[in-house]
């Protein structure tokens, strides 16, 4: 029960900072989500973007979370 509302609370995060930010260090992001280990936060990422809770692109060249805008519905 705990991995879900771990999961959970990391989606809100992710979505806040998607709304805030265009982009995001890697770095950054696991200091925001200390509740999420390190090894997990790509893979849940991931997760969010395949269920549509955010849309972004992770480039690893980089180390950047980049967030793509997403069309406000009326």
């Amino acid at each position: 029960y705990t991995v879900q509302l771990k999961r959970v609370s990391f989606w809100r995060v992710i979505v806040q900072l998607s709304r805030m930010f265009s982009h995001i260090r890697m770095e950054r992001l696991r200091a925001l989500v200390p509740f999420v280990e390190a090894s997990q936060v790509e893979p849940w990422l991931v997760d969010a973007v395949l269920r549509r809770v955010v849309r972004c692109r992770i480039h690893h060249e980089s180390n950047v979370v980049a967030f793509e805008a997403t069309p406000v519905s009326g």
